[in-house]
């Protein structure tokens, strides 16, 4: 099982520091979970927070040294994991990163703490943009489920 977890805005916040909450449910994942970091900046640069920070035992740590087109940078690391194997959730602090993950589906865990809050990252989704896509995520597997069982049948 493999989670991807952001690390910009869960493990630390804009200012650089340690959010101890992300680190906390960081360090809970890694028990059940293959766990990959993605950063929104340089690898070297967060190798280095990581390491100064005392985070360890990641099993991958991606940054934005790829170029890509069409697509955020979250969501670029999203398929290069899945390019390796099923992601079993994504935590991010993002709506857009959740409404993403959830059209590839993915689960999400929307993460949130009253210590941080994002101010230079503007939301373009909507929380009913959000339940659409979990409505219509729904409706896909139902769908398959009465497909399969009305086969049997016949």
């Amino acid at each position: 099982m493999t989670a991807v977890i952001a690390l910009d805005g869960v493990l630390r916040s804009e200012s650089k520091f340690p959010i101890p909450e992300g680190l906390k449910l960081f360090r809970t994942l890694m028990s059940e979970y293959r766990t990959v970091i993605s950063s929104d900046g340089p690898l070297n640069e967060a190798e280095h927070w990581l390491r100064s920070n005392m985070v360890f035992g990641y099993a991958q740590l991606l940054g934005d040294e790829t170029s890509f087109v069409g697509k955020s940078l979250r969501e670029y690391h999203l398929e290069t994991v899945q390019s390796g194997g099923r992601v079993e959730l994504l935590i991010d602090d993002s709506s857009d990163n959740a409404h993403m993950a959830l059209k590839h589906n993915v689960p999400c865990l929307l993460f949130g703490t009253p210590k941080f809050v994002n101010v230079r990252r503007e939301s373009r989704t909507s929380w009913s943009d959000i339940e659409d896509e979990v409505r219509r995520q729904k409706e896909i597997r139902a769908d398959a489920l009465l497909k399969t069982l009305g086969s049997r049948w016949e």
